[in-house]
């Protein structure tokens, strides 16, 4: 069986290769490409409609308590 997690923009479960994994290091964000980071992560669905709800309810400052600047969202949106 395939592990899924859950969006925490759209808070639906999907396979886990079909999102995005946010992870939190030293007080950073970052964009997780190799899924391997071995911290405290989130993760996000593929589409831009999450990608701004994300932005919109500020859920990686609540989660993390790091906050992002605007260009973390535009490189989020062009790793889709």
């Amino acid at each position: 069986m395939k592990p899924t997690r859950m969006c925490v923009a759209c808070r639906q479960r999907f396979f886990k290769q079909d999102l995005i994994r946010l992870s939190k290091s030293n007080q950073t964000v970052e964009i997780d490409y190799n899924k391997k980071n071995d911290s405290r992560a989130i993760y996000v669905c593929k589409n831009d409609d999450c990608i701004n709800k994300l932005k919109k309810t500020k859920a990686i400052l609540r989660i993390f308590r790091v906050d992002v600047d605007e260009n973390f969202y535009e490189n989020l949106k062009n790793s889709i």
